[in-house]
């Protein structure tokens, strides 16, 4: 009886020692199928080399335009140009130039005409008048008359008493005015003639400092110097001014 009693009770710790195993087997089992707890992130890696560059992407669409930027500073005022040149001729009639006993008397030197016979008064000036031709030009602006050119060639011979000499003289009048006056040096033309043979020419350029204001008007005188002697001179004449 006592050995019944003692192998049904070692039969049971047998049985409670396996059902603790099968726990304790179970148990671990569950731990190992439930994840443990995040552990420290590690150190960053080393960068890694660059990749190579991508394909260009497509242009964009055009921005807006920009507002207007502030006017930049006016520049250096440029150099003075060479300013405009004014040409006179007589034409086909020969200009007629005489000193006499009475009065000298020179042509009035137009743009392919001239006037001849023409006296100026006092020596210094000429009022257009009925019987005198209008060949002056009109000042459409301000400017300065910077020099005068000239050339004669003769159309008949002469001998005179005592070289002649040609000169050309400008004159200017006011805008509202028939009085033309005498302004700065005469060109007299060279040479002074000796003796005159048909086709004989003189020439020269001056240089001038004569100002005009818009609307003033421009005129050419031909004559003999003064210090010419008593005689008549005939040719062709052509003139330039320039003004700036």
């Amino acid at each position: 009886m006592e050995q019944e009693q003692q192998e049904q009770q070692e039969q049971q710790e047998q049985q409670e020692q396996q059902e603790q195993q099968e726990q304790q087997e179970q148990q671990e089992q569950q731990e190992q199928q439930e994840p443990g707890a995040t552990g420290a992130t590690g150190a960053t890696g080393a960068t890694g080399a660059t990749g190579a560059t991508g394909a260009t992407g497509a242009t964009g669409a055009t921005g807006a335009t920009g507002a207007t930027g502030a006017t930049g500073a006016t520049g250096a005022t440029g150099a003075t140009g060479g300013g405009a040149i004014i040409p006179f001729a007589s034409g086909t009639t020969p200009s007629a130039l005489v000193n006499a006993l009475v009065a000298n008397t020179g042509t009035l030197l137009g743009f392919g005409f001239s006037q001849p016979g023409v006296a100026l008064t006092g020596g210094t000036s000429i009022t257009l008048a009925l019987g005198i031709g209008d060949y002056a030009f009109v000042a459409p602006r301000a400017g300065t008359i910077t020099s005068l050119a000239g050339f004669f060639s003769a159309t008949a011979a002469l001998a005179p008493l005592s070289p002649v000499q040609v000169q050309i003289q400008i004159l200017t009048a006011p805008a509202a005015s028939n009085t033309f006056t005498v302004q700065g040096a005469p060109l007299l033309l060279t040479p002074a003639f000796a003796i005159i043979a048909i086709l004989d020419t003189a020439s020269g350029i001056i240089p001038e400092a004569i100002p005009v204001a818009a609307g003033d008007k421009v005129l050419l005188y031909v004559s003999l110097t003064a210090a010419s002697p008593i005689a008549a001179v005939a040719g062709f004449v052509s003139a330039g001014i320039n003004i700036v």
